[in-house]
């Protein structure tokens, strides 16, 4: 169970292989390590043989690993199991395994695993996930995106999954899959992907393999990344439903809330040529007589276009586009939405040029909220469809009641 909690990961193949890995590091490699130590000073020639001789045993172990770690179902990977489910755990072994086992201990044992296993896969049951709110987590990816939202009806939505990549370092297996696997989250109900630039993406394929998503939304745009075009060949592959969002689709309806494309798709004239960020999917949001505006990487001519269209864009939080750049969150986009809160998606290394200055004053003497994922860490945003409470990672939480159709901020 510590495995688990830390790692999410648990071996099926690591008992069968450890009995051939293990005797080539204990009575190969190792051995060989130690014989070559006294030879270092005296005769170096004898313990660069040894230790040689030592590394072929440590070789062959480190390709058997990977070898046996490739195959299918050499492992699995599953939520974090809680503090209760460990206690639970090792009950039923001090039951099963303690001197003086009795008939007893044993039955007692077996109805601590039906309960271990009733809390562990509660979050699969039908209805397990309904709650009175609507919440939005802005994750700390770095420089990039992903949001993931929890409906009301129990509904998981993860738009976006990139950030920061380099070749030990997959932000979709470091942050957001193990956020999904705390928040007990087996399986996505929907994969938006907004656009296909790295910082929105990369993180995707991970995510996809692991929690299966039953629906993914794009944007129709096949980009100019190869990676890109690998996962959307993924996705057809495993026969999951890919839907091309265009303005005005209504994505997702329930009780008193709807996610609708606002755009771009539909909106752009075919004839001109737009940059891959102004042909983002904008996503809006509305719980209640709350909303929650996502608009992507869309810049001040992409925006002047999505307000002309005449759609109702008024959101009391909104996501700011292109991580708050000097190019985008222009005064026509600003005025349309008007938020009570301004949340930007951003690494804290780029602290003082995002969100561009001129806009984080702007947006503070218009006595808007502004809050940023490199300062705060992970935001989450919850609403019940009336109130708004907005929790960062650090820092003290931020409630703000409902006033004429607005919400104001009370503390």
């Amino acid at each position: 169970p510590f495995m688990l909690h830390h790692f999410n990961r648990l071996s099926l193949i690591g008992p069968l292989a450890n009995l051939v890995i293990e005797p080539l590091l204990c009575l190969w490699a190792l051995p060989c390590g130690l014989l070559a130590i006294p030879f270092v000073g005296v005769a170096p020639g004898v313990a660069v043989l040894l230790f040689n001789l030592g590394n072929g045993g440590l070789r062959l172990a480190l390709w058997l690993t990977e070898l046996t770690g490739a195959l299918p179902w050499a492992s699995v990977w599953t939520i974090t199991p809680n503090a209760l489910e460990i206690i639970l755990f090792f009950a039923m072994l001090a039951l099963l395994l303690g001197p003086g086992a009795t008939r007893r201990h044993r039955m007692a044992a077996l109805a601590l695993f039906v309960l271990l296993g009733g809390s562990f896969t509660r979050s699969r049951w039908p209805g397990a996930g309904e709650r009175e709110t609507l919440r939005a987590t802005l994750l700390d990816v770095g420089q990039g995106s992903s949001t993931l939202i929890e409906l009301p009806d129990g509904r998981t939505v993860l738009v976006d999954g990139g950030g920061y990549e380099s070749d030990r370092f997959n932000v979709g297996e470091a942050i957001i899959a193990p956020f999904l696997w705390q928040k007990r989250i087996w399986r996505l109900d929907t994969l938006v992907v907004t656009h296909p630039h790295k910082d929105h993406y990369n993180g995707l394929p991970f995510v996809f393999d692991r929690f299966r998503p039953g629906q993914v939304i794009v944007n129709g745009d096949s980009g100019e990344e190869p990676a890109y075009g690998r996962l959307l060949a993924r996705v057809r592959e495993r026969g999951t439903p890919m839907q091309v969002a265009r303005a005005g689709d209504i994505l997702m309806k329930g009780e008193n809330l709807t996610l609708t494309c606002a755009g771009m798709h539909g909106l752009l004239d075919e004839g001109m040529h737009w940059s891959t960020n102004d042909r983002s999917m904008v996503l809006h949001l509305r719980y209640g007589r709350r909303s929650l505006l996502l608009p992507a990487d869309i810049s001040v001519p992409a925006e002047d276009r999505l307000v002309a269209a005449g759609r109702d864009l008024h959101s009391d939080v909104l996501v700011a586009p292109h991580h708050g750049s000097a190019t985008s969150a222009g005064p026509a986009l600003m005025r349309a939405v008007a938020p009570a809160v301004v949340a930007v998606s951003v690494s804290r290394a780029r602290r003082g040029t995002l969100p561009a200055p001129e806009h984080l004053q702007a947006w503070r003497a218009q006595g808007r909220t502004v809050m940023t994922t490199g300062d705060r860490g992970t935001l989450v945003l919850s609403t019940d469809g009336h109130d708004l409470r907005l929790v960062p990672f650090t820092g003290k939480p931020m409630n703000f009641r409902a006033q004429d159709g607005m919400v104001v901020r009370e503390n």
